[in-house]
């Protein structure tokens, strides 16, 4: 799925921690048992984060991701969150413009990051 769209390849270890960790914030859409769009979102007990969204070019302008969205937004007011966050590519003017069709505005703020592999032996 993730090759089909031109993201990062997840790896297996970080998608099966995630199923672990919350599994009802991973959903996945099959049609005729191929898995067609996926999404994994997380909630740290104040924020709902969407990590992930993705359809398969085949099957994109369908309403696909408006059905995934409107299932993440309805299980995270399940578990009382009140806001969700993404982060879009700034490349991806399309899906820039999909999320903002939903309500999802851009906000000023600056990305931090640093990764926690750094010196792992």
């Amino acid at each position: 799925m993730w090759t089909a769209t031109g993201r990062d390849v997840l790896p297996r270890a970080e998608l099966e921690a995630k199923l672990t960790r919350d599994p009802e914030l991973f959903l996945v859409i099959e049609l005729g048992g191929e898995a067609v769009a996926m999404t994994m979102k997380t909630f740290d007990g104040r924020r709902g984060w969407i990590l992930r969204l993705a359809v398969h070019p085949a099957h994109r302008r369908k309403g696909v991701a408006a059905r995934l969205v409107d299932e993440l937004e309805s299980r995270f007011r399940q578990l009382d969150c009140p806001r969700a966050n993404l982060l879009v590519m700034p490349d991806n003017a399309a899906g820039l413009q999909f999320w903002q069709s939903r309500g999802y505005l851009p906000l000023p703020d600056v990305l931090c990051s640093k990764s926690m592999l750094a010196g792992r032996s």
